[in-house]
């Protein structure tokens, strides 16, 4: 547990030049709590990760529900294996993302809140890896003069 901690959580004790900088500190996914000792994960809005990634997460959490046609965000936000809890996202944030999901996925997957029921309802099929590629856009290679 310690070498996990250690490669994710910059140590106040080791300020000198010598020390090394945990590699994964900078993603801010774990920090010490104020009672020293203790560490716990950040959650919140990730504004880092692409909404094109939060919806291929959602299809594959969808998939592994039973094919239901809806989803509600509670499951979304706090269901084992969800884009909320796998992302460590705060409950506003996953369902602003929910929102936008319409128009990401073409209106296939539609934000309903009526009522005070809150859930994305598939209306069509929709294959989420057709979006990843709005999260990682191609750059031109540059051609080398000989």
């Amino acid at each position: 547990i310690e070498v996990f901690l250690r490669s994710y959580v910059r140590r106040a004790d080791t300020l000198n030049e010598d020390a090394a900088e945990p590699l994964l500190a900078e993603l801010a996914m774990i920090r010490e709590a104020r009672l020293g000792g203790w560490y716990e994960f950040v959650r919140g809005p990730k504004p880092g990760l692409h909404d094109a990634i939060f919806a291929f997460a959602l299809g594959q959490f969808w998939e592994r529900s039973g094919g239901a046609t809806t989803l509600t965000a509670e499951q979304i936000c706090y269901g084992a294996g969800s884009p909320g809890r796998v992302f460590k996202l705060d409950e506003d944030s996953v369902v602003s993302r929910l929102m936008r999901l319409g128009d990401l996925t073409g209106g296939a997957w539609q934000w309903v809140d009526t009522a005070g029921l809150r859930q994305v309802q598939r209306i069509s099929e929709f294959d989420p890896a057709t979006v990843i590629s709005l999260a990682y856009p191609r750059t031109p290679h540059r051609q080398i003069a000989a």
